[in-house]
């Protein structure tokens, strides 16, 4: 990418400097952003996607129970005597 001016090149380092530290999730900080590390806001976020993570497990699990077998594991269960 050219720029015609300094002023656009500040300007797109700006942008990009604002994407990186804002918008950005950082695999390092269990991908949430810089500003909301810096912020505070991180553990908070990390605590929530925890909460969020059980939740939707205890779902599979609840939904996995309330599902029939399938055909092919029921018969490898009697093939197998159990």
């Amino acid at each position: 990418m050219a720029w015609k001016t300094p002023d656009e090149m500040h300007a797109e380092i700006v942008n990009f400097v604002d994407y990186y530290n804002s918008k950005s999730y950082h695999e390092t900080l269990g991908y949430v952003s810089l500003n909301d590390v810096c912020f505070g806001k991180g553990k908070s976020i990390l605590g929530e996607k925890k909460t969020l993570k059980l939740k939707t497990l205890e779902n599979r699990k609840r939904k996995n129970k309330l599902q029939k077998p399938k055909v092919y594991l029921k018969k490898y269960l009697v093939q197998n005597n159990q």
